[in-house]
């Protein structure tokens, strides 16, 4: 079987700098020939800055709904367990004397 990965990883890296030239991240810098620097710079992250707008959006506006829904979830049982934990240790403290 032939392998297909190096050829996967170049036919997405061509779509990925075709993409960025046609965009307008590179489109500033006028003479054609003089972007192909630029664009191997971009083409992989196309983020043009890092403002509220363009960068990551739990830097500006903290976690997902759906990760704060399961960083509760996660809290709670977090404490289930460690008050079941502390039941059973005063269990045994009190088996003892």
């Amino acid at each position: 079987m032939k392998d297909t990965k190096r050829a996967l990883r170049r036919h997405h890296r061509q779509r990925m700098i075709a993409r960025t030239m046609r965009s307008s991240i590179c489109r500033w810098i006028e003479p054609e020939e003089d972007r192909y620097p630029w664009i191997l710079r971009y083409y992989n992250n196309r983020a043009k800055c890092s403002c509220h707008m363009c960068g990551h959006r739990r830097k500006w506006w903290g976690p997902t709904m759906q990760e704060r829904r399961s960083l509760h979830k996660d809290a709670e049982e977090f404490v289930w367990l460690y008050q079941r934990e502390a039941i059973a240790r005063l269990q045994k403290c009190c088996e003892y004397r």
